[in-house]
């Protein structure tokens, strides 16, 4: 009968030690769940008093039409756009940052464009994309684009890539990223 009190009072004493064990990992659970909480709603409180950034876009674009068939979808206010026509405005361009760099040159001159960009502090890593169609007929550019890490873009994809980093929610809501 002694074996068996002691069995009984062993398995209660399992049992307590348990829930205490329990006990101690329910209040763990929600402290972290407290501070989680906390955490998010500091944030979600500082990220409304911050101003919205709109981002910065860099054209670089040798044709006066071409430039503004790009400026014009893009020029909504929610960006700040800087255009350039030739290597001695962008020069003076690459003093700023920039969150996107389109180029749109003519095949001899981009090979000097996209190491301008890549060599100035300010551009070093941000996207570049590179207007496609003109780069068609250029089989000598084959691997200036990989070098500078620059991607070749239809029109229609320059402007939907731009357009993302304008407004972030929609790409998030068709669940695709293309940068």
């Amino acid at each position: 009968m002694t074996s068996l009190g002691c069995a009984c009072y062993s398995d209660f004493a399992a049992g307590e030690f348990l829930n205490r064990i329990n006990a101690l990992r329910v209040r763990r659970i929600a402290r972290k769940i407290a501070m989680l909480s906390q955490s998010t709603l500091t944030s979600q409180s500082q990220s409304r008093r911050k101003p919205m950034v709109k981002p910065r876009f860099l054209i670089v674009c040798d044709s006066v039409d071409r430039l503004k068939r790009l400026r014009s979808p893009l020029n909504t206010g929610e960006a700040e756009i800087t255009c350039v026509s030739s290597l001695q405005e962008l020069d003076q361009a690459c003093h700023s940052e920039h969150d996107l760099a389109i180029v749109d040159m003519q095949p001899a001159q981009i090979r000097g464009v996209l190491k301008t960009l890549r060599s100035s502090a300010e551009h070093a890593m941000i996207s570049l994309l590179v207007e496609a169609s003109r780069l068609v007929t250029e089989p000598g550019l084959a691997g200036v684009l990989p070098k500078y890490r620059a991607m070749p873009c239809s029109y229609s994809e320059l402007l939907q890539l731009a357009r993302q980093l304008i407004n972030p929610l929609d790409r998030r809501r068709n669940g695709r990223e293309l940068l």
